[in-house]
């Protein structure tokens, strides 16, 4: 029975693989409904991460960027959206 059990855990601790945090500049971005689809699309072709996204009188969303990549990612919005979409830096946290 101990020999069946380690050998399972040994096999679990295996698959499990290594789980990789890393550090994110997390965005608060705002755009208009006319704005949302490009914004969406240009994040995922970046493999961008982003989540909550909350539909009132505009859209807003939060989006998790490599601080390397904040400048481009941040210039690369606005062109996208004609300097109309709204930036907020609101930190940093880790994730996968």
């Amino acid at each position: 029975m101990r020999r069946a059990y380690s050998t399972a855990a040994k096999e679990a601790v295996e698959d499990a693989g290594i789980v990789k945090y890393v550090l994110y500049k997390t965005a608060k971005i705002t755009v208009s409904y006319s704005d949302y689809q490009k914004l969406i699309y240009f994040l995922d072709k970046r493999g961008i991460k982003h989540s909550g996204e909350v539909f009132d009188i505009q859209v807003s969303l939060s989006a998790n960027v490599l601080p390397s990549d904040w400048e481009a990612v941040v210039t690369s919005i606005a062109d996208i959206t004609g300097g109309k979409a709204i930036i907020e830096d609101v930190g940093i946290e880790y994730g996968f």
